[in-house]
């Protein structure tokens, strides 16, 4: 697989994290590989930060939780993305 086809990998599922979360998703590329990390897992190392490549801004606004229906439009991914609840899933490369 190519480089440039495992970073839109990566991208794809920064952009899809993103829809769920306020927080932002970084892109980190090292040795190779893409590695999508949310910042909300806190903070990271230096020498990490140096080998972010693309950041994708979260879009979910927490204080519109009271105001919108936010869990029936995620509950298709979380049931989708089940198999990944074994693995640190900001850590898996994509």
């Amino acid at each position: 697989m190519s480089e440039q086809t495992k970073f839109e990998i990566a991208l794809a599922r920064a952009e899809q994290r993103s829809l769920h979360t306020d927080f932002d998703q970084h892109i980190i590329e090292e040795n190779g590989e893409f590695i999508v990390h949310d910042d909300g897992n806190g903070t990271l190392p230096q020498w990490r930060i140096d080998q972010i490549v693309f950041t994708v801004s979260g879009k979910l606004c927490l204080e519109d939780l009271g105001q919108a229906n936010w869990l029936d439009d995620a509950l298709p991914v979380q049931i989708e993305m089940g198999w990944l609840e074994h693995f640190n899933e900001s850590e898996l490369p994509y």
